[in-house]
């Protein structure tokens, strides 16, 4: 399971976890040897009454019934237990049951995030004998980055955040080689940048053909002066390349374009440089300003679309 399946609050039961005694006693004899859990006599006289289970068997053995679920599958990468905590005594012949809840998530980067699960054993009677917290570590989905200038930023946006493998789409500039470009300057075409979109996605649930698709079916591929009202060289299209499949999946699209309307496209293909991301205004514009984006279409000539 990967790390953004994963809700908080998100329970599993924990199957029953028998302590049968002559386990229990040999177990005590190799690592915690002393009377309370080998000796019965002892034990009977004891505050107890009878023997007690070794702390660390009443845990590992709901912990191997918990490892069975395999919550996380091949996703996980490691995991620590970070404070055990015991409650009430365990009593030889005891059956434990229990429940894990994820109680914290944190992604630590792009590639992982931590997972906190806290889990709860009970005995036979319903008493909580025990409480752990355990933290792991966790792949977070595969994803992938493109890149495409289709003219004005904010209309193009919506075109992909309407496919569920696109994870996020964020407003910006690429293209050019000044390192910190405003919106004005790039709009006033003070820079060699265009206004550009960077898309991360889920390959696994559309792939980068689609994506293509997805970005010519938004512009006027036969537009090489910018695109509807917003004209000039940052109002251009192109599609700015990280590998040579990516190239060759764009030119490949554009060419069946041009046999298929018999028009030249003017949409260049370039090598990713780097990408600045726009003004936190400029960032889901047609959420923000839902009224302005709306007239933003009709005047642009993109609503027609």
């Amino acid at each position: 399971m990967y790390f953004e399946d994963i809700k908080l609050s998100m329970t599993t039961e924990i199957a029953p976890a028998p302590i049968p005694k002559e386990k229990m006693i040999a177990f005590a004899k190799d690592y915690d040897n002393i009377p309370l859990h080998t000796d019965e006599e002892y034990a009977k006289n004891s505050p107890f009454g009878k023997l007690i289970a070794p702390g660390v068997m009443s845990f590992m053995s709901v912990w191997a019934k918990y490892l069975e679920v395999d919550f996380f599958g091949k996703e996980l990468l490691a995991g620590k237990s970070t404070k055990i905590e015991w409650l009430k005594p365990v009593f030889a012949e005891d059956t434990l049951t229990g429940k894990a809840t994820v109680t914290n998530l944190v992604k630590r980067n792009a590639k992982n995030g931590l997972v906190e699960i806290s889990i709860e054993a009970y005995n036979q009677h319903g008493v909580l004998v025990l409480t752990n917290v355990t933290e792991a570590i966790v792949k977070c989905k595969p994803t992938a980055t493109a890149y495409f200038a289709g003219g004005c930023f904010w209309c193009i946006t919506p075109f992909f955040k309407m496919n569920p493998g696109v994870l996020s789409v964020t407003s910006g500039y690429s293209g050019g080689d000044e390192p910190n470009p405003t919106y004005l300057e790039v709009k006033h075409q003070k820079t060699h940048h265009r206004e550009t979109i960077e898309v991360v996605y889920d390959p696994t649930l559309v792939n980068y053909t689609e994506l293509l698709d997805i970005f010519l079916s938004g512009v006027d591929p036969y537009d090489g002066e910018g695109q509807f009202i917003d004209r000039g060289f940052s109002y251009t299209l192109a599609v700015y390349y990280q590998t040579e499949e990516e190239k060759d999946a764009a030119k490949a699209m554009l060419t069946k374009l041009e046999a298929e309307s018999k028009e030249k496209t003017f949409v260049a293909l370039e090598p990713f440089k780097f990408f600045v991301p726009a003004e936190e205004e400029h960032q889901d514009y047609y959420l923000k300003h839902p009224e302005e984006f709306e007239q933003e279409l009709i005047e642009s000539g993109r609503k027609k679309k």
